[in-house]
């Protein structure tokens, strides 16, 4: 931190410097939009970084910096050490504003395997001191070092947490620092945790993350804990042979599956979520039969009526009649996106959306994003967008009583470059501006980097 002496040397002079005489307020809220939305302290602060920077300008600027607790109440500790009394000094400026922490002890490499961990035993108790103005907390930490923050923590404020560690079996300590935390409604965890290990307020979560591979078993354990769930994404990278009934979850709307084990969607058998909207099964990584089959089978069971489904074909593509009865029996769908799969499924859906029968009344955005390849190119791919042409030009000049407009229409492939395919989409061309002038928002092209996660609209209908 700079001394009052080397800001007295730096200040300007009030009269070449306008800015100096502004209302402590404008001052403020200029700062405000001087500072990223991620502040991340490694090492030694930067004094080249604001909000420290600020304070290094004058003594007038230092001031109001250091008064302003919307500028500190984000703060983002690497695995590198930082000192002690620029962190307390830090959260203080805060004072009474909602905090948004991050402490990482750990690394992980692209394997997931452990790298250089340092101690945070001199770092936690601060971050305690200032338990009641959490908000947002992520902890990358040894189990150990977990456990250095105690019980029972005074945590009225706290809403989303985010814990990275070691395994949470049921032969280890409990940890209950967090289980007072009233306000808790979203958990996101590095692998599934025993309940009685990871001891939370798990009645009243909304939204549950897992990030790394589970048990089928371990996942719905959690489910029949979270009666008042709404959204979760989960991967599951083991089988289970003895599944637990869950009540059904009244309330759960968004379901997103990461797995190559088929029998994840027995999901679907074990708990009933009557209310389930939104399905994304964009990273299913076993044989497409069997996931249409399968799903076939539960969505038609359980009578889903779901919103927007994102679903990816990885190999064995299902048989296109199929695939169609399977969409035939979600007449409520809005959001259609078809990752992998074949021009040939894509083929039979656009046919459909465009014959004037009753398929999807209500769709407004599809994507596709299909291999594409050689002997297609002249066939299968021109026909491809001929008819997706066809079902969004009849869509949208169909009475809005019977069907809805399709807005948004993403279409990406991954092929080989050929003059064949580059010819053929130069001559689709004019076809899509006309499309956009009607107001369709049509975007195609070679998926240069392909998506496994099926996300191409980034939140457009996607909850």
């Amino acid at each position: 931190m700079p001394t009052d002496k080397e800001t007295e040397q730096a200040a300007p002079s009030s009269g070449s410097s306008p800015i100096l005489v502004l209302p402590v307020e404008i001052t403020t809220e200029i700062f405000t939009h001087c500072i990223l939305d991620s502040l991340d302290l490694v090492g030694q602060p930067d004094p080249n970084a604001a909000p420290l920077l600020l304070g290094c300008i004058c003594n007038s600027w230092r001031s109001i910096a250091e008064g302003s607790p919307e500028l500190w109440n984000v703060l983002k500790i690497d695995r590198f050490e930082i000192t002690t009394t620029l962190i307390e000094a830090w959260l203080s400026r805060a004072q009474a504003l909602p905090l948004t922490l991050e402490l990482k002890a750990r690394e992980y490499d692209w394997d997931g395997d452990e790298e250089e961990e340092w101690d945070t035993a001199s770092v936690i108790p601060i971050l305690k001191r200032h338990s009641l103005t959490w908000c947002e907390v992520t902890l990358v930490l040894p189990l150990q070092q977990l456990y250095l923050f105690g019980s029972d923590l005074a945590l009225p404020r706290l809403e989303s947490l985010t814990i990275y560690t070691d395994s949470l079996s049921a032969r280890g300590q409990p940890c209950n620092a967090f289980r007072n935390a009233s306000a808790l409604r979203q958990l996101i965890l590095g692998q599934a945790a025993h309940l009685a290990l990871l001891q939370l307020p798990w009645t009243q979560l909304m939204s549950f993350d897992c990030a790394r591979p589970s048990s089928l078993e371990e996942y719905l354990t959690i489910l029949r804990h979270t009666p008042n769930l709404v959204k979760s994404t989960v991967s599951i990278g083991h089988q289970s042979y003895h599944l637990p009934n869950v009540s059904p979850l009244t309330s759960f709307r968004s379901l997103s599956l990461d797995t190559h084990i088929s029998q994840t969607l027995d999901i679907l058998d074990h708990v009933s979520v009557p209310a389930l909207e939104v399905l994304d099964l964009a990273r299913i990584l076993f044989s497409g039969r069997i996931l249409v089959s399968r799903l076939h089978r539960s969505l038609s069971q359980h009578n889903h009526r779901l919103r927007i489904l994102h679903i990816r074909i990885d190999h064995e593509v299902p048989r296109t009649e199929k695939f169609i009865r399977l969409l035939e029996i979600q007449p409520m769908l809005e959001e259609l996106h078809l990752i992998e799969g074949s021009l040939d499924l894509l083929i039979a859906v656009f046919q459909r959306l465009s014959d004037g029968s009753p398929f999807l009344p209500h769709l407004r955005g599809v994507a596709g994003s299909p291999p594409v390849y050689v002997p297609e190119i002249t066939t299968k791919f021109s026909t491809t967008l001929d008819t997706l042409g066809d079902a969004l030009a009849a869509r949208w000049t169909a009475p809005p009583e019977s069907f809805a407009q399709i807005r948004i229409c993403d279409f990406f492939w991954y092929a080989d470059a050929s003059e064949d395919l580059d010819s053929i989409v130069v001559a689709f061309r004019p076809r899509q501006a006309q499309l956009v002038a009607l107001g369709i928002n049509v975007s195609l092209g070679w998926d240069e980097v392909h998506n496994d996660s099926g996300g191409l609209w980034d939140n457009y209908l996607l909850v």
